[in-house]
């Protein structure tokens, strides 16, 4: 799981090392799924430069295309 989607998994109130990894991967596909869904509207939204601004997002989060 990427830094920023721990920090925000413990903000939430999950205590990640006492999970065991059958909640563990669930929420981690979880997260990478939620993430995945809002960056869709904006991927055919070019920014300056080149790129999609989904592609930042993922790439914020370490989630490849």
């Amino acid at each position: 799981m990427d830094k920023k989607m721990k920090e925000l998994a413990e903000q939430a109130g999950f205590k990640l090392d006492e999970l065991p990894d059958d909640v563990f991967i669930p929420l981690q596909n979880f997260a990478e799924l939620l993430i995945r869904e809002c960056a869709k509207p904006v991927s055919n939204l070019y920014k300056q430069g080149g790129g999609t601004y989904s592609e930042v997002i993922l790439k914020k989060f370490d989630i490849t295309p």
